[in-house]
């Protein structure tokens, strides 16, 4: 809803169910509509005033729980951590009973009374002045409830709106307001921009109680004109729309189940790649232990040959006159001919 210039207050009711303790609702009058985010459900960069109220458990023995009150404007620039501001007010509460209290904007200044619908005195919880402006801002009511935080219901709110030294005051209900679901009343009923004369003309048929005589035969010409715009601007949408149904949607259809395919390609590519790797080092191990083994036969065959070698040059007969003795020194690191000595 769109904030009135001139001076207006509001009586809400809400319950705050048996729960963790948690959470909580804000009272929003900012410059983006519908803006949401992490505070209360709000966002905690806003432009604009903030009632914050947060839920908290006091974790004593009588189990009870409070109301953080928290006043905060914001210039757009900064993140608002309400765990970080001290509270303006703070008040104890019981799940079984509602909640009702009332903020009054006037001369400059934010007062929040303790107040149901007719009291005519009620206590004043917190005032503090105003230091921006509230023309177009958007009032909003946002609450965190899920499995971490209780739940809160807003059963209503009471807009009265007015000037001082006016008698008549006029005044909107918000009857049961769901808190995750959005009420807007439109201002009119024809959606298409091009509809000026169209909204002109119906908005003074409503303030007037008789018959309009005012129009001529040239505002009947004017509206024919707008319904043929507007007509040609359905048109186009309903072209844009089949071009979309019938050309772009199969073209990303066919370029999305393209990319699954190459995606699957890619896959199997990747698994067979795998797979050859693996194998070729199976063959590098086998390749590996059968060298290593045959090495080990070689050395031992080569060892065994020395030893024979040895054994037979030690047992080498007795040199006469027509014998010639060849002896081969032999060692471990080498099988290369020593010395050869010649008995004549």
């Amino acid at each position: 809803a769109d904030i009135p210039e001139t001076d207006w207050s509001a009586n809400f009711n809400f319950r705050v169910h048996k729960g963790t303790g948690g959470g909580g609702l804000g009272i929003w009058l900012v410059e983006n509509y519908g803006s949401y985010g992490e505070l209360h459900g709000g966002p905690a960069t806003y432009k604009g005033l903030l009632v914050s109220i947060t839920i908290r458990d006091n974790d004593d023995e009588m189990n009870t729980h409070s109301l953080i009150f928290h006043v905060i404007e914001n210039n757009g620039a900064d993140k608002i951590n309400v765990t970080l501001i001290e509270s303006d007010f703070e008040m104890q509460f019981h799940h079984r009973y509602d909640i009702p209290f009332r903020m009054e904007i006037s001369d400059g200044k934010i007062r929040l009374y303790c107040s149901g619908e007719n009291e005519s005195n009620p206590p004043l919880l917190l005032e503090k002045a105003i230091n921006i402006s509230l023309k177009q801002k958007y009032l909003g009511i946002t609450a965190a409830s899920e499995e971490m935080t209780s739940r809160v219901d807003l059963n209503y709110v009471k807009f009265t709106q007015g000037v001082e030294k006016t008698v008549k005051k006029e005044t909107d209900y918000l009857q049961r307001i769901v808190v995750n679901g959005y009420t807007s009343k439109p201002n009119t009923i024809y959606r298409n921009p091009v509809f000026k004369i169209m909204t002109k003309e119906t908005e003074a048929m409503r303030r007037s109680t008789e018959k309009n005589r005012e129009n001529t035969f040239e505002n009947v010409v004017d509206i024919i004109d707008e319904l043929n715009k507007v007509t040609f601007d359905v048109a186009s949408f309903k072209e844009l729309n089949t071009f979309v149904t019938d050309t772009l949607y199969p073209y990303s259809q066919k370029w999305h189940r393209r990319t699954i395919k190459m995606t699957e390609n890619i896959r199997i590519a990747r698994n067979v790649m795998a797979s050859a790797t693996n194998y070729t080092s199976e063959l590098l191990q086998n390749f590996n232990s059968t060298l290593k083994h045959t090495i080990f036969k070689t050395a031992v065959t080569i060892s065994q040959l020395e030893q024979e070698l040895l054994k037979s040059a030690s047992e080498q007969p007795k040199a006469d006159d027509n014998t010639t003795v060849i002896v081969l020194d032999l060692s471990k690191d080498s099988l290369s001919t020593e010395n050869i000595i010649s008995y004549l």
